[in-house]
């Protein structure tokens, strides 16, 4: 009987899907039904998944309806250096009423 300690045995907190799968997941069924699979197996083991390569409003609502954890990719934001992160979470931090 085959083992599985690759995907049992470790602690891992994170399966990262590749952009390769992203890319054409909205019009290859092969690639919508091994990320539809991947998702699944995940979930069912508590690992986070990560979409990296979403470029689309279409990839993104096919990950959303899958239930997958977390995406990135150009859709949200281009690539930055490290200084200037912080800089853009925090304008896009929601802001919190004031107490009275």
């Amino acid at each position: 009987m085959a083992q599985f300690d690759a995907l049992t045995g470790l602690p891992k907190r994170y399966l990262l899907l590749g952009r390769t799968f992203a890319s054409e997941i909205d019009s290859d069924p092969n690639d919508a039904a091994i990320v539809s699979a991947v998702i699944a197996m995940s979930r069912q083991l508590d690992i986070t998944t990560v979409n990296e390569g979403v470029e689309t409003e279409a990839q993104r609502a096919f990950l959303a309806r899958l239930a997958c954890d977390e995406y990135q990719g150009y859709l949200f934001h281009k690539p930055l250096p490290a200084d200037k992160v912080l800089p853009l979470l925090e304008a896009h931090q929601p802001r919190r009423a004031r107490s009275a």
